[in-house]
């Protein structure tokens, strides 16, 4: 059995605590199988210059690195509510919040401290696990040529977002060659409320969660 990964298992195993398929992601990740995606799932991650939602979702991290550290450095949070706020306000950092609001909580300078350095660190892991998948040993980016019109056409009537299609469409053109192809995705809304009919005209073998495994 073999492994394409959709983008939004890229992008949880990328951010990890920042995401909320984070840990399944990094799940994946640590399985023996074979793991592929395509230049279309990496262009969607990262595109070029400033595009691609993996920049877009640092820059909201950093804010929220930013904004967290200048409400406690001003004095307009305390520990407790930059806690309450993190957690009311759903933000990707909240798990690292809480990490440190246990243990620092009581002492606002070293949790300021501790606040820095976690974003030191996150920003280093994120390109520790952007260099992972840049490793072909670890994920295999395979590249389409060929046109599949006729699936094409059938999964545009199923699939609203035609990034999904070209996505589905590389996932196919790899089923051709690699036998045993499972496709991972963490898209409930696209790919995996419309599996059933996306595997009627499919090389790959199933459409799994990426929750899942």
């Amino acid at each position: 059995m073999t492994y394409f990964l959709d983008s939004n298992v890229i992008i949880g195993y990328y951010f990890a605590c920042g995401d909320s398929q984070g840990r399944s992601s990094i799940r994946v990740f640590e399985t023996p199988e074979g793991k592929y995606s395509s230049n279309n799932v990496w262009a969607e991650c990262w595109g070029s210059g400033d595009a691609g939602r993996c920049r877009t979702i640092s820059y909201e991290i950093a804010g929220e690195f930013s904004i967290s550290i200048y409400y406690l450095t001003t004095g307009e949070y305390s520990a407790d509510d930059l806690l309450i706020a993190a957690i009311s306000e759903k933000l990707r950092i909240s798990e690292i919040i809480e990490y440190l609001h246990e243990r620092y909580s009581n002492n606002l300078k070293t949790f300021i401290n501790r606040l820095r350095a976690a974003q030191r660190k996150y920003e280093n892991d994120c390109n520790t696990r952007k260099n992972e998948l840049n490793n072909s040993s670890i994920l295999t980016i395979h590249h389409r040529t060929n046109t599949y019109p006729v699936q094409e056409q059938h999964f545009d009537k199923h699939i609203p977002d035609h990034t999904d299609v070209l996505i589905l469409l590389d996932a196919h053109d790899l089923g051709i060659i690699i036998q045993d192809l499972v496709f991972v995705s963490g898209d409930g809304s696209h790919i995996l409320a419309n599996k059933d009919s996306i595997l009627q005209l499919s090389s790959f073998r199933r459409i799994v969660s990426v929750n899942s495994i």
